[in-house]
């Protein structure tokens, strides 16, 4: 689905139908998706494709949160200040933001309440690097000091994309960027919170 980040839903709508069908053919009632853009598609795009899905999707997200509440006699609680990313296909279907509020209260994150966030939350601009360098660059900034400037010691992203065109800029102004499969890993004790 990503081609839709650039105006380009042809390719979507002519293959929708498809993409649920091959889906569907596992016959489960419940699909997980670590996928934000595929996530997306099947809880809203494809609604307005007259499309029905024969399946309950499920974000990552409401998926980690269910599995730490299952699992609270092994977290423990990372008591750090983070940013959250918010990925471009959120705005096609936005994950409950109360879910992932308890899956950060379920792990000892505070999400820092910075300007760009939230319904204010800024694009990490990787599908227009190339074109758009200056601009990207800029908005990059904005996102990133933000973050920063709100005592955010690490940002965490659900986009790899995301994490990929945001990672550096994170590191350099000395927070820890962080998917969040991985910071759920931490809070586990699978692995150490970056120093």
């Amino acid at each position: 689905m990503g081609v839709c980040h650039l105006g380009w839903s042809t390719p979507i709508r002519e293959n929708a139908q498809a993409f649920v069908d091959n889906l569907a053919e596992l016959r489960a009632k419940e699909i997980l998706f670590i996928h934000a853009d595929d996530y997306a598609m099947l809880t809203e795009v494809v609604k307005g494709y007259g499309i029905e899905v024969p399946f309950r999707p499920i974000s990552i997200i409401e998926y980690l949160r269910d599995y730490l509440k299952e699992n609270q006699s092994s977290i423990t609680r990372l008591n750090k200040r983070i940013a959250y990313q918010r990925n471009c296909a959120d705005r096609c279907a936005p994950v409950d933001d109360s879910i992932l509020g308890e899956l950060f209260e379920l792990i000892g994150v505070e999400r820092v309440n910075r300007k760009h966030d939230r319904e204010g939350g800024l694009c990490c601009g990787a599908l227009f690097v190339k074109s758009k360098a200056k601009q990207v660059s800029k908005i990059q900034d904005m996102n990133l000091n933000d973050a920063k400037d709100h005592g955010a010691e690490a940002m965490v992203f659900l986009c790899p994309v995301c994490l990929y065109a945001l990672g550096k800029g994170t590191e350099e102004r000395g927070m820890a960027p962080i998917f969040i499969t991985d910071i759920c890993k931490m809070a586990l004790g699978e692995k150490p919170f970056p120093s």
